[in-house]
């Protein structure tokens, strides 16, 4: 009869535990880590329950899955990690905010590189003096002049890059230091780019970890029941329900 009402209390031990998180059975001798929460029932002069330990986590403080996690990483860099209590969240964040920052100051540098660079073409380079140049001829002439309407961009281009039109310059030097200044904003909006492709790497690699995070995390709770019946000591039935955390 004890032996029956042993086993009652140990399956109405065993029943709420089972509702509490994620729990399975384990063989004896399994890895075992320090904090668990063990009921404990004896069958001598009478039956007792026992309970022990640290009690299990709760599923308000599992944080968030690995997908909304992910998500979060790939909509914010480093706020899935920051929602999981990690720190390196932060360098995510920084990496994000930095790089926005650069590509804004670099495409500011290369529209003033442009700006400067037109206005240096226009202030050295004449159509008059290019109409009474050698390097003239009709059918460019109406190219060039149908371009400034229509495509500045080509127009400017132009200027810089093709021989036919060098004749409207005042010297050769303001040629050169012309495109110079189309290289060096070229070279700005470049770099730009670079960082571009940094802030995409950031929000995928973020991403990735936060998942991983969260993932790890949720292996980290899993728990596993351990239950062992020892062998009758100086006449008494012993039953242990143990409910262990794997790390």
């Amino acid at each position: 009869m004890k032996v029956l009402l042993a086993s009652l209390l140990l399956a109405s031990a065993l029943a709420p535990a089972a509702h509490a998180g994620d729990a399975r059975l384990v063989r004896p001798g399994a890895a075992e880590v320090a904090g668990e929460a063990m009921w404990a029932v004896a069958a001598d002069d009478g039956l007792r329950l026992q309970a022990g330990g640290a009690g299990m986590t709760s599923s308000s403080d599992a944080g968030p899955s690995p997908a909304l996690a992910g998500l979060m990483s790939a909509v914010i860099p480093g706020s899935g990690q920051l929602a999981q209590g990690k720190g390196r969240g932060w360098i995510y964040l920084g990496v994000e905010i930095a790089s926005w920052f650069s590509v804004f100051a670099l495409d500011s540098a290369s529209d003033q590189a442009i700006d400067d660079s037109r206005t240096w073409a226009d202030a050295r380079w004449d159509s008059t003096r290019y109409a009474g140049g050698a390097c003239w001829n009709q059918e460019d002439s109406d190219l060039l002049f149908e371009q400034r309407g229509r495509n500045p961009d080509g127009y400017y281009a132009a200027l810089g890059d093709q021989e036919t039109y060098v004749c409207g310059w005042d010297d050769v030097a303001s040629r050169a230091r012309y495109n110079d200044l189309r290289s060096e904003a070229s070279s700005l909006s470049d770099l730009s780019g670079v960082f571009v492709a940094v802030i995409v790497l950031n929000h995928v690699v973020s991403a990735i970890d936060a998942a991983k995070v969260a993932a790890d995390r949720r292996k980290e709770r899993e728990q596993a029941l351990h239950l062992r019946v020892s062998p009758p000591l100086s006449g008494e039935l012993f039953a242990e329900l143990r409910l262990t955390r794997r790390f």
